[in-house]
């Protein structure tokens, strides 16, 4: 069912969690529905594949919530979770879409204040969540410290530079949909497991970014994921994301990765704990980092070693 006054489609890839995935689709139903944002805002949802009851879940939800906008759908295999969620974005019609996981739980009032400001902003391009985290026997985290409550950024390479660590971590990251899919799977020696992180760069340097720290998502830290870091956190995944988007000049590309890894270098430590050497040829091998990101990697790395011992 598609909704042409839609203004933004949550997308929800999912396998095997059909009691969280369950509690997350009522949670966004009901906020839906408490500020009368029906014909504004849908959630698609693409079952993986699951052996559980995912699937008997998803259609009672929608026979429950028949007032939403509700796409469920469901894979005849296990496609891996990139795959599955590219699709929901092939499936959306709306101008934003929101990704979220089907563990993590949005704020209360998040709906509500993202279409206040896509209607208010026609510059609009991105939004960014505070986050807490969530796990058993913890008391909660708030992972995101910031030292404000709302913060608009605008358009540049300095502020994409910041921000591009943040689209690592999929849950409530919202996207202007415009070319988004088109431009992704146009290279598919290029995709990779963090396709957000191309979508929020993307949208980062088209339009404005608004970091809605106050409006906190719960990310859960305790289900098994069905993929795993290597050594270096994943990184040759994370560089294709700066591979596909198209700069005028040479020196961007490493600009944005160096901001990247400025701000995630304990991706590196596990590699780095395994010796100098050890490190200086994984680094080598990242088809897709630049010299200029390699080196500063290696150097900074050290230096910050270097610094903490004295």
């Amino acid at each position: 069912m598609k909704n042409k006054s839609l203004v933004l489609q949550i997308l929800i890839p999912t396998y095997n969690r059909a009691k969280r995935l369950e509690k997350n689709v009522s949670l966004i139903s009901e906020q839906i529905l408490k500020y009368g944002l029906n014909d504004k805002v849908g959630i698609i949802v693409s079952d993986n594949c699951s052996p559980d009851d995912t699937w008997s879940k998803l259609l009672n939800l929608r026979d429950l919530y028949s007032e939403i906008n509700l796409q469920i759908y469901r894979q005849n295999k296990n496609i891996k979770l990139e795959p599955n969620a590219v699709f929901t974005l092939k499936k959306a019609s709306a101008p934003y879409i929101m990704y979220t996981g089907d563990d993590d739980y949005i704020d209360k009032s998040y709906l509500a204040r993202l279409i206040e400001v896509i209607e208010k902003d026609s510059n609009f391009s991105c939004a960014i969540s505070g986050h807490i985290g969530v796990a058993p026997g913890e008391i909660n985290r708030n992972v995101r410290v910031m030292p404000f409550d709302e913060k608009v950024f605008k358009p540049s390479y300095k502020n994409t530079s910041y921000l591009s660590h943040f689209f690592s971590q999929m849950s409530a990251l919202v996207f202007k949909r415009e070319d988004l899919y088109e431009t992704y799977i146009a290279n598919d020696k290029l995709r990779n497991i963090y396709p957000w992180i191309y979508f929020g760069v993307f949208n980062a340097l088209r339009g404005n970014t608004y970091f809605l720290a106050n409006q906190k998502t719960q990310i859960t830290d305790f289900e098994v994921k069905d993929w795993s870091y290597d050594e270096l956190g994943l990184i040759e995944d994370i560089m294709k994301n700066f591979s596909i988007l198209k700069f005028n000049n040479f020196l961007y590309k490493p600009y944005l990765q160096i901001g990247f890894c400025y701000y995630a270098m304990n991706r590196f430590e596990a590699a780095k704990s395994k010796g100098f050497i050890f490190f200086f040829k994984q680094l080598i091998r990242v088809e897709h980092m630049s010299l200029f990101t390699k080196l500063f990697v290696f150097s900074f790395s050290y230096y910050k070693s270097l610094r903490s011992k004295f």
